[in-house]
């Protein structure tokens, strides 16, 4: 898989966990395991700077 696949998808994420966040709130359960892709996906991608934050 190209890298530029592999990072794309946490971008997807990342637009998914603000709405979660907003809409759910931060301790939903949906909204933690989105963290946990978002986190588990950075892991696989030998710790690629890949920003998490929430802020636009």
């Amino acid at each position: 898989m190209k890298r530029g696949i592999r990072l794309a998808r946490p971008a997807a994420f990342k637009g998914l966990l603000a709405d979660q966040i907003r809409v759910l709130g931060p301790d939903h359960p949906d909204t933690l395991t989105t963290w946990d892709w978002l986190a588990e996906w950075r892991g696989r991608t030998e710790g690629a700077a890949v920003d998490l934050s929430t802020d636009s």
